[in-house]
């Protein structure tokens, strides 16, 4: 049965831990993916060293459900392509995996990374056959940058998936909710996506920019429960979502964040409760269209796990999706289809 958040929690790792990091890296079920169990003498030192770590430089955590010890995470300083940033990693117990409590200790500890203020960007190094940790890192929103041979344990080299964490990409003091939408806010919406428009620029043609969507497209949505807000501390609406339902799949037809609200984690919210509505109704897959080149389009919704779907794969109702939110010919060749499979996210 899954822990709620509010059960688990981290504390800096101390002597008495020795017992719980013995049970992580004693046995050959915990360790298959980091290069085998290791040495009782080895597992000493490496307690010795963790109680000695500078805590500068590192942030070593134990953690909790309720009073239980049942893992360990941390982070310290590392380099990768001569520059240096902070490295991470999780390590939860056999019998508490797939409960969530490696995502809500990761969550607690790129909390702790944001208060440091010493580097912008946190990495994380998964064995690329640990399908779990791999899933972790794409639902905590790291960015998948490929491929990766790194040194672990020391003297042997892995193959690892090099994901990256932008802690500027969250927000250090507001709060946001993502809500199903009310009345009230239906009228307010037009003006988001308005405002949200305004960051293309010259990317797209005016008249497309110019357009929105009606409020009674959004209050039909709300009546049938396929529109979500984004509120900011105040309760005001700062973002939404929109999808439709197209048979075996939901489509997210909108998402839109105020420009002042961006780059806080508001978008990736969203798509985490549009992921989770398909998931809860057994949808097979979300779909989307959106610009291939635009930051905040295709290369955001990759980061999260969406897929392009190339055109020989696209059914007619994504054919005619993607032809009316191109809007007109000349915007075509610049989109792109994707999808992700609700399930693809995997559990801790």
């Amino acid at each position: 049965m899954d822990v709620s958040s509010e059960e688990v929690r981290i504390r800096p790792y101390g002597e008495a831990d020795l017992p719980l990091l013995r049970a992580l890296l004693g046995s050959e079920a915990m360790t298959r993916f980091i290069g085998g169990p290791e040495a009782d003498d080895k597992i000493a030192a490496r307690h010795e060293r963790y109680l000695d770590a500078d805590p500068e430089t590192n942030g070593l955590f134990t953690i909790l459900v309720g009073q239980e010890p049942v893992g360990w995470v941390g982070f310290w300083e590392s380099a990768w392509g001569g520059a240096a940033e902070w490295e991470c990693g999780w390590h939860v117990l056999g019998e508490h995996q797939g409960r969530g409590v490696a995502g809500a200790a990761a969550r607690l500890l790129l909390d702790e990374a944001r208060t440091r203020d010493r580097h912008r960007f946190v990495d994380a190094f998964p064995a690329v056959d640990n399908v779990a940790s791999n899933a972790l890192c794409r639902r905590l929103g790291f960015r998948d940058l490929g491929d990766a041979e790194v040194e672990y344990p020391k003297g042997s080299m892995m193959r690892a998936r090099h994901w990256r964490f932008d802690l500027e990409d969250r927000p250090r003091e507001a709060s946001y909710r993502v809500v199903p939408a009310a009345q009230e806010h239906v009228a307010l919406l037009p003006a988001i996506e308005r405002s949200a428009a305004t960051l293309f620029g010259d990317e797209v043609p005016a008249d497309l920019l110019e357009a929105v969507t009606p409020e009674s497209v959004f209050a039909t949505a709300r009546r049938e429960g396929t529109l979500w807000v984004a509120v900011g501390p105040g309760d005001e609406p700062v973002g939404f979502a929109r999808v439709v339902l197209a048979g075996a799949r939901l489509h997210l037809a909108e998402l839109d964040v105020l420009p002042e609200h961006a780059r806080r984690g508001v978008g990736t919210a969203l798509v985490r409760r549009v992921l989770d509505r398909a998931r809860s109704d057994g949808f097979s897959e979300v779909t989307l269209t959106t610009y291939r080149d635009v930051p905040w389009n295709a290369p955001f919704y990759a980061g999260l796990g969406f897929v392009v779907v190339p055109e020989s794969e696209w059914d007619a109702d994504l054919r005619q999706r993607f032809e009316q939110e191109a809007g007109v010919d000349s915007e075509r060749a610049k989109r792109v289809v994707m999808r992700m499979s609700p399930g693809a996210t995997g559990r801790d």
